[in-house]
């Protein structure tokens, strides 16, 4: 029951709260591009707010779950070693960055409807042919890479990657359920459902991690 009422409620707010399959961020950085795949420039979203920046948010794809140390890339938004293939630490490794950078331009091919088509064409051909002598020029180059610092793509006459229509369209259509998934039976509508074996942390949860509480977790 209170599962259902958390679930009625959240219906009751779907014009506060983000739509299912999406998360509102906030992001720093946008990275705006051209529609034949052109680099334009950056753009810090960040205000002054008592003596704090904070950043604008956007309304995102959400991954679904939470990365752990594996390789997961969001969509159309991420940080530089995703975004551009550079690492941020020290301790970062080329290969791995190259496996993290290869895996966003990855997640773009198999979400959109046809990649083929403007503006995932030009979106991808911005990415596997970065100009970084260009993006290195730019003032904000060294606040963008950063470990923090999260970057979102923008295409000059459309706006914001992530609010175009096919991301929508992606987002509503269930994913394809994988070998090695399990099945169970929704409490909310005891439907026989695919059982989400990681889910995203819970932000906004006091004395917990500033990037959000486990639903459930165990100290091993």
């Amino acid at each position: 029951m209170i599962l259902q009422a958390l679930y009625e409620y959240g219906q009751r707010k779907a014009t506060v709260l983000a739509p299912e399959g999406f998360d509102w961020k906030e992001i720093p950085f946008v990275c705006r591009i051209s529609q034949d795949g052109g680099f334009i420039g950056f753009e810090d979203t960040r205000q002054s707010v008592d003596n704090k920046k904070i950043a604008k948010s956007f309304l995102v794809p959400a991954l679904g779950e939470q990365k752990g140390n594996g390789i997961k890339a969001n969509l159309l938004w991420e940080n530089a070693e995703y975004f551009f293939g550079i690492p941020t630490k020290e301790t970062s490794k080329a290969s791995r960055v190259a496996e993290q950078a290869a895996a966003f331009r990855e997640k773009i091919k198999l979400s959109v409807t046809d990649s083929s088509k403007a503006p995932w064409k030009a979106t991808l051909q911005f990415l596997e042919s970065l100009p970084l002598d260009d993006l290195k020029q730019q003032a904000l180059w060294p606040e963008i890479c950063l470990p923090t610092s999260l970057i979102i793509l923008a295409m000059d006459g459309i706006g914001v990657l992530t609010e175009h229509p096919d991301i929508t369209t992606c987002s509503d259509e269930p994913s394809q359920p994988s070998d090695e998934c399990e099945f169970g039976f929704s409490l909310i509508s005891g439907k026989k459902v695919e059982l989400a074996r990681l889910l995203p942390a819970i932000q906004g949860i006091r004395d917990a991690n500033a990037t959000g509480a486990s639903f459930v977790a165990v100290n091993n």
